[in-house]
């Protein structure tokens, strides 16, 4: 989902929802400012990175899926609101 300002788009955001509910999210900005979470259905925050869009895809794809045995499962805190459409700035 892009996020568009007088200037074109300022962010895309992404998510996955998994079967069991839980979702990961992708918020990117530039190359070198990216953000992912995983969040429970409840929509508490599981799993949580930020740095360059490179290590945080990479992060993302040797993350286990849900429900394996190596998937997070600890809540560590509440995720931040992804921004969608209709919504103000999300920031």
């Amino acid at each position: 989902m892009p996020k568009v300002d007088d200037h074109g788009i300022d962010q895309l955001d992404g998510v996955r929802v998994w079967a069991d509910n839980t979702a990961d999210a992708v918020r990117l900005r530039s190359e070198t400012d990216c953000f992912a979470t995983r969040t429970d259905p409840g929509g508490g925050l599981l799993w949580e990175r930020a740095g360059t869009l490179a290590e945080v895809v990479d992060s993302l794809l040797d993350l286990p899926d849900p429900g394996t045995a190596a998937a997070p499962s600890l809540v560590i805190g509440r995720a931040p609101s992804l921004w969608t459409p209709g919504q103000g700035s999300g920031r």
